[in-house]
């Protein structure tokens, strides 16, 4: 676990510049010669750094890890694993860890604010992580947005922590997006049990390397996740390879593929002069 802060209670976030202004008080002992008090001198808290854990209160505590910026996210939903992304929007990711937190959800929800250049973002998206108490909350922000300045606050009502973004987060979250599917393909025919690919190809027009991801949907087989780097400027085809495993009689059915901007549905025939079952 990273170093900690204890943090002081205040009554509301206060800006980078003053991450706690609180007296001391003895106004009883700073007096006047007519008796008249004078104002206290103010505390001064440095904002924490990324990686730094804020311990909130008793045993609770969360640490921002880092941040970047991705063009869509796979989210859980009652229907299963989606890919969320809207045109003209990318993700801000924030990865915390939470120590002693029953609701990580609703605690990041409640409590915790991203700015970036001076525009907060709340309500946040959820997105898994592979460890046990960390996790990804995800804000929804222009897509070509290329921060100058920001950070992550955290305020309970109890106690309340700032994180500073660092050079190189801020880098990570700048990364203009824009990118598009040029063609989704597959066979026109394929034989009943028999294997078959599906070419997707991605052009990356912004300003950084990017990751696609969508979620492939195969009449028949389990949906799967598509996932693939694309470089900055460059076009990439990406191949996933399934079996046809439609009944028999089957005469043709759908291949989809979801990408959250958009979708697109193939239709393959089945070959039953050269089914292999």
């Amino acid at each position: 676990m990273n170093r900690r802060r204890f943090l002081t209670a205040v009554s509301a976030t206060l800006p980078l510049s003053v991450a706690g202004c609180l007296g001391n008080g003895n106004d009883d002992d700073q007096q006047t010669s007519t008796g008249s008090p004078t104002t206290d001198e103010p505390t001064t808290s440095e904002p924490m750094k990324v990686g730094e854990t804020a311990d909130l209160s008793g045993e609770t505590a969360l640490t921002l890890l880092d941040g970047t910026a991705h063009a869509s996210i796979i989210v859980g939903t009652e229907d299963g694993p989606e890919v969320a992304a809207n045109e003209g929007k990318k993700w801000a990711l924030l990865n915390f860890d939470a120590d002693a937190v029953d609701d990580r959800q609703t605690l990041v929800s409640d409590s915790v604010t991203l700015t970036l250049n001076e525009t907060d973002y709340t309500d946040p998206t959820f997105v898994a992580r592979g460890g046990q108490n960390d996790f990804t909350a995800a804000y929804e922000v222009p897509a070509d947005l290329s921060p100058w300045a920001g950070h992550v606050t955290v305020d309970t009502g109890d106690a309340s922590a700032t994180w500073q973004l660092d050079a190189r987060t801020l880098e990570d979250m700048a990364h203009a997006v824009s990118y598009s599917v040029t063609s989704v393909s597959v066979p026109d025919s394929v034989a009943r049990g028999d294997s078959y690919d599906v070419d997707v190809t991605v052009e990356n027009a912004g300003s950084a390397a990017m990751r696609f991801l969508a979620r492939l949907n195969p009449a028949g087989v389990s949906p799967t996740t598509v996932e693939f780097e694309v470089p900055q400027g460059e076009t990439k085809t990406n191949t996933t390879t399934v079996t046809a495993s439609v009944a028999e009689g089957t005469e043709e059915f759908d291949v989809s593929l979801d990408w959250g901007v958009d979708s697109t549905t193939k239709t393959i025939a089945v070959d039953s002069s050269s089914s292999s079952n």
